[in-house]
């Protein structure tokens, strides 16, 4: 299955901001810039209401151990503030306005990645323009 079909809206834009940063990057860059990457892990409920065995199989060795891995194999520009995730326009209606992202009248309530919850602080405020696509806030 497609990574964008499994787990798109604010992962998919966080994946294609990563990706933009990344290359925009690639230029000539004093390597004393570069840190390693840093990596906080939010765990869903679900997973605290797994058997003590196998919460520790996901968290050490399967999220531990990749989390380790990737902290050694990419280097990273630190930035000046945390990335956000986009939110979810509910009916996937999403307009632009002064090369800024709106939803027409709402965003969604929760959004998620798949079946996990993305925490509030984790998202960028809602941003609505009205049914024609005008007073956009």
């Amino acid at each position: 299955m497609a990574l964008a079909s499994r787990c798109s809206g604010p992962f998919l834009s966080l994946l294609l901001l990563m990706l933009t940063a990344l290359f925009s990057s690639c230029g000539a860059v004093e390597t004393q810039d570069w840190k390693n990457l840093e990596i906080r892990v939010f765990y869903d409920p679900s997973v605290h209401s797994l058997p003590e065995h196998h919460q520790r199989l996901v968290k050490d060795v399967f999220v531990g151990g990749a989390i380790e891995w990737v902290t050694q194999v990419l280097r990273v520009r630190p930035l000046k503030t945390n990335i956000l995730l986009e939110r979810e326009c509910p009916g996937g209606i999403v307009l632009f306005h002064n090369d800024e992202r709106y939803c027409q009248i709402s965003c969604s309530s929760s959004d998620k990645c798949g079946p996990v919850l993305i925490p509030e602080e984790h998202l960028k405020e809602c941003k609505v323009c009205d049914v024609g696509g005008r007073d956009c806030r």
